[in-house]
């Protein structure tokens, strides 16, 4: 009985600590890396299902140095239309970076899965 209560008490304070702005697990991030001043910006691409003629695009970026903070989001397309909403996407992602940090980065680099290729 001890056990599961210390386990719904930790959990507990955990989102406690969350939603007061508290960074609960940070990634491990070489040296060359950490505070470089680099942005990932993951893009996945998949159908509509719903609307057959569209895609989703959806996007995910670090927005500090320290790669423990995240802005996603996503963009409904036309069919075939992917490669034109690329510029929206990184421009999002740098000013969210910049928002954050109050300087932008120094390196960008654009990870792409999905049906289209850019």
């Amino acid at each position: 009985m001890k056990k599961g209560f210390n386990s719904i008490l930790t959990k507990i304070l955990l989102q406690m600590a969350a939603k007061v702005g508290n960074k609960l697990w940070v990634p491990r991030v070489s040296a060359k890396l950490a505070g470089s001043g680099l942005v990932l910006i993951g893009i996945e691409s998949y159908a509509d299902s719903l609307n057959r003629n569209s895609n989703v695009l959806s996007y995910c970026c670090n927005t500090n140095k320290e790669f423990s903070s995240f802005y996603s989001n996503y963009l409904l397309t036309p069919k075939g239309g992917d490669k034109t909403h690329l510029n929206e996407i990184i421009l999002n992602c740098l000013s969210e970076y910049l928002r954050n940090n109050k300087t932008p980065p120094h390196e960008l680099i654009i990870i792409k899965n999905g049906s289209t290729k850019y």
